[in-house]
C-alpha cells in the first residue's frame, strides 16, 4: 500500500493500492496433439508460474483471436467437426509471450466399411473371414454363434483345415474410441457333410419287356454331383443323374444302385 501526496495550494494525501506486473512464464506447456470425438470436450491449461492473476489473456484459434475467451483456460464443450484447428494463448504482463501451440483433431467414428462373407467349403479346406472398419484404437472380437472366440481379436479370422464342426454363424465385434461398438453382419460358414442321394422311378420297378425305365437320381449338400450307377455291385458307365433303360430284356432284371458323389469328392452311402 502507497501513499500519494497532491499539492497544488494545498496539501491531501490519499493512499491506493498497486500491483506490480511481472514477466509471465510458462511452465509446463499443453499437449501438442490432441485427438477427441464429436460431441466430447477438451480443456486447454497451459501451467502458468503464479500470481496469474496479474496477467491478461487471448484465446487464438488458427491465429485468430477467439471472441471473450480471456481466462488462463480454455474449454470448449460439445466439440463439433468445425472446432478442430491449433490453439494457443498469448499472455501479457511486463511482456507479452505466447504458448505453445495445442492442435485439436478429431477421431473417426467407429464404422464398418466391409462384412464378412458367407462362404461354402469342403472339409479340410481353410477359411478366412474378414471385417474392414474406420475409427479411432479399433479393437476386434469374432464370434461363433453369439459366443466370443478366444484369442480372435483381429480384423482377420483364419479357420484352418475346417471340419463339420466349424459350420456355424460368424460376427465381429468391432469397438473404437468414438462410437458405440458395432457388431457385423452375421457370415455363415458351412462345411459340406456326405451328400445324401435321393432316386426316383418313373414308374413301377416291375416293367414288362420292351418297355423303358428311367432312374432319376437327385444329390443333397452340395452344389455340383456326379453320380456312381451299378447293377448288382458293378460299375455303369452312367455318371449323370439319370439312367434310361430303353428296350429292357430279361437280362435288365437285377438291384440298381446310385450315390451321389459332391465338388467335394465326399461319396453317399449306398
Amino acid at each position: 500500500q502507497y501513499r500519494i501526496r497532491v499539492i497544488n495550494n494545498t496539501t491531501s494525501d490519499t493512499t491506493a493500492k498497486f500491483a506490480i506486473s511481472q514477466i509471465p512464464n510458462i511452465l509446463v506447456q499443453m499437449e501438442i496433439l490432441n485427438e477427441r470425438c464429436a460431441g466430447g470436450s477438451i480443456t486447454f491449461a497451459p501451467q502458468i508460474a503464479p500470481p496469474t492473476n496479474i496477467y491478461t489473456y487471448q484465446w487464438y484459434k488458427d491465429g485468430q483471436e477467439i471472441p471473450g475467451q480471456t481466462n488462463p483456460t480454455l474449454t470448449k464443450n460439445n466439440l463439433q467437426l468445425t472446432d478442430a484447428g491449433i490453439y494457443n494463448v498469448k499472455i501479457t504482463g511486463c511482456q507479452e509471450i505466447n504458448s505453445d501451440p495445442a492442435i485439436l483433431s478429431f477421431n473417426q467414428l467407429t464404422e464398418i466399411t466391409g462384412q464378412p462373407k458367407d462362404t461354402t467349403v469342403c472339409p479340410g479346406s481353410d477359411v478366412t473371414l474378414s471385417v474392414d472398419a474406420i475409427g479411432g484404437s479399433l479393437s476386434y472380437q469374432w464370434k461363433k454363434n453369439g459366443t466370443d472366440i478366444s484369442g480372435e481379436v483381429r480384423a482377420t479370422y483364419f479357420i484352418p483345415s475346417v471340419e463339420q464342426s466349424n459350420t456355424g454363424t460368424y460376427t465381429c465385434l468391432v469397438t473404437g474410441i468414438c462410437g458405440s461398438p458395432i457388431i457385423s453382419n452375421p457370415a455363415y460358414v458351412v462345411v459340406n457333410p456326405n451328400p445324401v442321394t435321393g432316386l426316383n422311378f418313373t414308374n413301377d420297378s416291375t416293367v414288362c419287356s420292351g418297355s423303358t425305365v428311367r432312374l432319376v437320381a437327385n444329390g443333397t449338400y452340395g452344389s455340383q454331383f456326379t453320380y456312381i450307377w451299378k447293377k448288382n455291385g458293378t460299375l455303369l458307365s452312367q455318371s449323370g443323374p439319370e439312367l434310361l433303360l430303353e428296350n429292357i430284356a430279361s437280362s435288365a432284371s437285377g438291384t440298381y444302385t446310385v450315390q451321389a458323389k459332391n465338388e467335394c469328392n465326399l461319396i453317399a452311402p449306398e
